[in-house]
Protein backbone atom coordinates (compact mmCIF):
# COMPACT_ATOMS: atom_id res chain seq x y z
CA UNK A 1 0.00 0.00 0.00
CA UNK A 2 1.47 3.24 -0.76
CA UNK A 3 -0.31 6.55 -0.97
CA UNK A 4 0.51 10.23 -1.66
CA UNK A 5 -1.15 13.22 -1.53
CA UNK A 6 -0.84 17.13 -2.42
CA UNK A 7 0.01 17.70 1.65
CA UNK A 8 3.57 16.61 0.72
CA UNK A 9 3.02 13.50 2.41
CA UNK A 10 3.22 9.64 1.95
CA UNK A 11 3.62 5.98 3.19
CA UNK A 12 4.63 2.67 2.19
CA UNK A 13 3.14 -0.29 3.55
CA UNK A 14 4.64 -3.44 2.35
CA UNK A 15 4.59 -7.17 3.61
CA UNK A 16 5.33 -10.35 2.24
CA UNK A 17 4.93 -13.81 2.64
CA UNK A 18 6.18 -17.09 0.96
CA UNK A 19 5.83 -20.69 2.88
CA UNK A 20 6.90 -24.23 1.45
CA UNK A 21 5.38 -27.79 3.02
CA UNK A 22 6.68 -30.56 2.19
CA UNK A 23 5.04 -33.55 4.39
CA UNK A 24 5.92 -32.83 8.43
CA UNK A 25 7.52 -29.66 7.83
CA UNK A 26 6.54 -26.13 6.99
CA UNK A 27 8.91 -23.32 6.43
CA UNK A 28 7.73 -20.10 6.20
CA UNK A 29 9.32 -16.90 5.28
CA UNK A 30 8.35 -13.10 5.54
CA UNK A 31 9.08 -9.45 5.35
CA UNK A 32 7.75 -6.55 6.29
CA UNK A 33 8.43 -2.46 5.51
CA UNK A 34 6.79 0.67 6.91
CA UNK A 35 8.33 3.91 5.80
CA UNK A 36 6.05 7.61 6.28
CA UNK A 37 7.41 11.38 5.41
CA UNK A 38 6.29 14.64 5.18
CA UNK A 39 7.50 17.68 3.51
CA UNK A 40 11.00 14.96 2.73
CA UNK A 41 11.46 14.23 6.57
CA UNK A 42 10.97 11.04 7.35
CA UNK A 43 8.63 10.42 10.38
CA UNK A 44 8.62 6.34 10.46
CA UNK A 45 10.72 3.93 9.28
CA UNK A 46 10.79 0.16 10.33
CA UNK A 47 11.64 -3.45 8.85
CA UNK A 48 10.81 -7.03 10.11
CA UNK A 49 12.36 -9.95 8.79
CA UNK A 50 11.26 -13.58 10.01
CA UNK A 51 11.90 -17.24 9.41
CA UNK A 52 9.75 -19.86 10.82
CA UNK A 53 10.64 -23.84 10.44
CA UNK A 54 7.63 -26.13 12.11
CA UNK A 55 7.45 -29.69 11.92
CA UNK A 56 4.33 -31.84 12.40
CA UNK A 57 4.74 -35.42 14.84
CA UNK A 58 0.82 -35.46 15.54
CA UNK A 59 -2.23 -33.85 13.62
CA UNK A 60 -2.04 -31.25 16.36
CA UNK A 61 1.10 -30.82 17.88
CA UNK A 62 4.65 -29.57 16.40
CA UNK A 63 7.53 -27.90 17.13
CA UNK A 64 8.91 -24.94 15.57
CA UNK A 65 12.30 -22.30 15.48
CA UNK A 66 11.49 -18.93 14.59
CA UNK A 67 14.00 -16.22 13.64
CA UNK A 68 12.59 -12.78 13.69
CA UNK A 69 14.95 -9.52 12.53
CA UNK A 70 12.96 -5.82 13.67
CA UNK A 71 15.18 -2.45 12.74
CA UNK A 72 12.91 0.88 13.78
CA UNK A 73 14.86 4.39 13.19
CA UNK A 74 11.82 5.78 15.41
CA UNK A 75 12.43 3.43 18.40
CA UNK A 76 14.21 2.72 22.24
CA UNK A 77 15.10 -0.03 19.96
CA UNK A 78 17.00 0.47 16.94
CA UNK A 79 17.55 -2.84 16.17
CA UNK A 80 17.02 -6.59 17.65
CA UNK A 81 17.49 -10.66 16.54
CA UNK A 82 15.55 -13.01 18.64
CA UNK A 83 15.78 -16.58 18.50
CA UNK A 84 12.80 -19.51 19.89
CA UNK A 85 11.95 -22.78 19.84
CA UNK A 86 9.10 -24.37 21.34
CA UNK A 87 5.68 -26.50 20.97
CA UNK A 88 2.93 -25.81 19.50
CA UNK A 89 -0.95 -27.35 19.09
CA UNK A 90 -3.58 -26.65 16.57
CA UNK A 91 -6.47 -25.97 19.42
CA UNK A 92 -9.12 -25.14 16.24
CA UNK A 93 -9.37 -27.36 12.61
CA UNK A 94 -12.51 -26.48 10.93
CA UNK A 95 -13.28 -26.58 7.20
CA UNK A 96 -13.53 -23.08 8.06
CA UNK A 97 -10.99 -22.13 10.94
CA UNK A 98 -7.88 -22.88 12.23
CA UNK A 99 -6.72 -21.61 15.60
CA UNK A 100 -3.01 -22.39 16.35
CA UNK A 101 -1.31 -21.58 19.85
CA UNK A 102 2.57 -21.63 20.70
CA UNK A 103 4.74 -21.91 23.74
CA UNK A 104 8.82 -21.10 23.32
CA UNK A 105 11.72 -19.91 24.95
CA UNK A 106 14.75 -18.31 23.38
CA UNK A 107 17.01 -15.34 23.37
CA UNK A 108 17.09 -11.42 21.84
CA UNK A 109 19.50 -9.05 21.58
CA UNK A 110 18.68 -5.88 21.15
CA UNK A 111 20.89 -2.49 20.10
CA UNK A 112 19.20 0.17 22.14
CA UNK A 113 18.70 4.35 20.79
CA UNK A 114 21.20 5.26 23.27
CA UNK A 115 24.65 3.04 22.22
CA UNK A 116 23.83 0.38 24.49
CA UNK A 117 23.34 -3.57 24.28
CA UNK A 118 21.51 -5.82 25.52
CA UNK A 119 21.18 -9.69 25.37
CA UNK A 120 19.01 -11.78 27.05
CA UNK A 121 16.33 -14.96 27.63
CA UNK A 122 13.17 -14.51 26.84
CA UNK A 123 9.99 -16.54 26.75
CA UNK A 124 7.33 -16.47 23.84
CA UNK A 125 3.46 -16.71 23.00
CA UNK A 126 1.88 -16.58 19.98
CA UNK A 127 -1.78 -17.28 18.42
CA UNK A 128 -2.56 -17.31 14.98
CA UNK A 129 -6.37 -17.67 13.83
CA UNK A 130 -6.98 -18.17 9.93
CA UNK A 131 -10.70 -18.43 8.47
CA UNK A 132 -11.10 -19.18 4.98
CA UNK A 133 -14.22 -16.54 4.18
CA UNK A 134 -14.85 -18.16 0.22
CA UNK A 135 -12.45 -20.09 -2.33
CA UNK A 136 -10.65 -16.34 -2.49
CA UNK A 137 -10.95 -15.03 0.56
CA UNK A 138 -9.24 -15.31 4.01
CA UNK A 139 -9.15 -13.53 7.21
CA UNK A 140 -6.21 -13.87 9.69
CA UNK A 141 -5.27 -12.82 13.18
CA UNK A 142 -1.70 -13.20 14.77
CA UNK A 143 -1.08 -11.82 17.81
CA UNK A 144 2.53 -12.41 19.45
CA UNK A 145 4.15 -12.01 22.67
CA UNK A 146 7.95 -11.96 23.51
CA UNK A 147 8.55 -11.47 27.11
CA UNK A 148 12.56 -10.68 28.53
CA UNK A 149 13.62 -9.41 31.68
CA UNK A 150 13.81 -6.00 30.41
CA UNK A 151 11.94 -5.62 27.48
CA UNK A 152 7.95 -6.79 26.48
CA UNK A 153 7.43 -7.03 22.62
CA UNK A 154 4.11 -7.52 21.87
CA UNK A 155 2.84 -7.42 17.54
CA UNK A 156 -0.93 -7.94 16.35
CA UNK A 157 -1.34 -8.38 12.78
CA UNK A 158 -4.59 -8.36 11.15
CA UNK A 159 -4.65 -9.84 7.20
CA UNK A 160 -7.54 -9.65 5.00
CA UNK A 161 -6.85 -11.12 1.69
CA UNK A 162 -8.86 -11.45 -1.63
CA UNK A 163 -8.08 -12.88 -5.07
CA UNK A 164 -10.15 -10.82 -7.11
CA UNK A 165 -8.97 -12.34 -11.00
CA UNK A 166 -7.14 -15.51 -11.87
CA UNK A 167 -8.13 -19.06 -11.95
CA UNK A 168 -9.09 -21.46 -8.63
Amino acid sequence: LATSGNTESSSLNSGFQVAYAQEKWLHEATAAAIQSSESDATTAEAYDLGWNSRRSFTEQDFLFGRLDWRKDRFSSIEEQFSQTVGYGRRLLNKDAHALDAELGVGARQSDLADGTEESESIFTGRMTYKWTISETSTFGQALLVESGSSNTFSESVTRLSTRIVGGV
